[in-house]
């Protein structure tokens, strides 16, 4: 099985280390933020779903799990390769954005959501119009005991799941293709932790609004897994030290000394 992320997709690879001297430059630190961001804007969020979709499908074979994720590195590098022969950043730095999507439990560099099942439930309550104490709003509220009829049991066995169950009559359906990109995730990300770090109704309505958006933009398979990404559980049961060694022999023993998948990724 092979997932293509987009035609220019590029990915880490482990290179030759840049000097200190330039990376600590400010020429540096710009044009890190500048491929990053090319990255992001170039790379479908559904072709990410897709990877996950592909991993979670294949139940606890952890070695044909670890074999997609491999290939799908091994991809990325080629396609990175490709599209920027003469880039002289080290790929690996490129791959930021979908790492901590892909390990949103590590992902120590953004600010806490502050969101939990019940919140995120509320929030789906109120920006699509559920009636208040009808099956629908009941069936989120009180996920862990109400489950959606006919689902299988494994379907449904977190919020996000039974969220994908109940909402597929008020979302885009599963296949449309919404065109959001990776950057366009991570910067909703990045609007959740800003605004639970103003705290009060200025929290609220900027949660709010940046929610509403979202609901327009993307289908219910893609929300699944952009809950699970808020509530840091991706539930790809691979393991965090089993994806790192993945990208990186020594990733994990790296994580481990500096607890920051930005902090690893600038070692390569």
């Amino acid at each position: 099985m092979s997932i293509c992320f987009c035609s220019r997709l590029p990915v880490f690879v482990r290179r030759t280390r840049t000097p200190s001297s330039v990376r600590l430059s400010g020429f540096h630190s710009l044009w890190i933020i500048a491929g990053r961001m090319a990255v992001e804007r170039s790379a479908k969020y559904t072709r990410f779903v897709a990877l996950c979709e592909g991993i979670s499908k294949l139940g606890t074979s952890k070695d044909r799990k670890r074999n997609l994720l491999h290939n799908f590195v091994e991809g990325w590098r080629m396609s990175y390769q490709q599209a920027y022969p003469s880039n002289p950043q080290p790929a690996s730095e490129m791959f930021f954005p979908f790492l901590r999507l892909l390990l949103p439990e590590a992902d120590r560099d953004r600010p806490a959501y502050g969101m939990k099942e019940t919140v995120l439930a509320r929030m789906f309550i109120q920006e699509l119009s559920l009636v208040k104490g009808g099956k629908a709003s009941e069936t989120l509220l009180h996920w862990t005991k109400n489950k959606p009829q006919g689902a299988d049991h494994r379907e449904v066995a977190d919020f996000a799941g039974v969220a994908y169950h109940v909402l597929q009559d008020r979302l885009s359906k599963d296949g449309y293709e919404t065109g959001m990109s990776i950057y366009d995730i991570n910067k909703f990300l990045d609007e959740l932790g800003e605004a639970n770090g103003v705290g009060g109704e200025n929290r609220k309505e900027r949660t709010n609004r940046a929610f509403r958006e979202m609901l327009r933009q993307l289908e219910r398979l893609e929300w699944k897994w952009l809950i699970r990404i808020i509530l840091k559980d991706a539930r790809l049961n691979m393991g965090k030290e089993c994806i790192l060694t993945v990208c990186y022999p020594d990733a994990a023993e790296l994580y481990d000394a500096t607890t920051s998948l930005s902090g690893v990724l600038n070692l390569y």
